[in-house]
C-alpha cells in the first residue's frame, strides 16, 4: 500500500520516494574504517571458533558465533 499524506480533509496517495529520499551518503573514510573493523571481527570470530572447536563445553558458543550453521531459536 502506498503511503498517504493528509491535505486538509482530503487524503491522497503520496508519490514513491525520490532518489534523494532513498540515498544515504557516507564519508569514504568512515566507510573504510567500518569495513576494516568488520574484517577484524570476522578474523577474531574465526580464531575463537578454531580455539573452541576441540572443547565440547564450548559447543554452544561455537554454534552462536558460526552464523552459517542454523541454531535453535535466535533471539
Amino acid at each position: 500500500m502506498a503511503p498517504v499524506e493528509a491535505e486538509g480533509d482530503q487524503v491522497r496517495p503520496r508519490a514513491q520516494g525520490t532518489a534523494a529520499e532513498s540515498t544515504l551518503r557516507v564519508d569514504v573514510t568512515l566507510l573504510n574504517r567500518m569495513m576494516n573493523l568488520v574484517g577484524e571481527l570476522v578474523l577474531t570470530r574465526n580464531q575463537v571458533l578454531q580455539a573452541t572447536s576441540a572443547d565440547p563445553r564450548m559447543t554452544l558458543l561455537s554454534r552462536r558465533l558460526d552464523m552459517s550453521r542454523p541454531t535453535c531459536a535466535r533471539a
